[in-house]
């Protein structure tokens, strides 16, 4: 098993936060990594859903396959791929969320990695998603405290 962290701190609540991670169709409009989602629309609850992820990596467009595997509001999404090349291979995405001392948004997100590949491919196919998830979590905490910041200055506007 191959696993790393990513973390950020967001200054937004954080049931925003969870709207935003649960919305997962939308995230092709807000998020540089992720081009489109699929869930089904027969499907009538988010866990145990099929998802599939169309997204902009650095090696060019993957489509990745999967499920949603877990799913606790407001603390923790899991997102399980299963790939099969000429090797098999299990990758998942954990979110999870809390508040940290100031009011904000703590989210860290761990990247799992199961299955048999060479180790170059392993480190080759971590760094890219990486790369990815990093893009996605800064463009997740841009759009919230950017929102954030829009509200207040239309507020400035109203009382002029």
């Amino acid at each position: 098993m191959f696993t790393c962290s990513l973390d950020i701190e967001i200054a937004a609540d954080i049931d925003e936060v969870w709207l935003q991670l649960v919305n997962i169709e939308l995230y092709g409009l807000w998020s540089p990594s992720v081009m489109h989602v699929e869930v089904p629309a027969s499907a009538s609850t988010l866990l145990s859903s099929p998802v599939k992820f169309t997204l902009n990596t650095l090696s060019g467009r993957q489509v990745r396959k999967g499920f949603v595997s877990q799913l606790s509001s407001p603390n923790l999404l899991a997102i399980h791929f299963q790939r099969a090349y000429a090797w098999w291979l299990e990758e998942r995405w954990t979110t999870h969320l809390s508040l940290n001392d100031k009011g904000h948004t703590y989210l860290e997100m761990t990247l799992e990695y199961k299955g048999w590949m060479k180790t170059s491919a392993y480190n080759n196919e971590h760094l890219l998603t990486k790369a990815l998830l990093e893009a996605h979590l800064l463009a997740l905490k841009e759009k919230l405290e950017t929102l954030a910041n829009d509200d207040d200055t239309l507020d400035d506007f109203d009382n002029v």
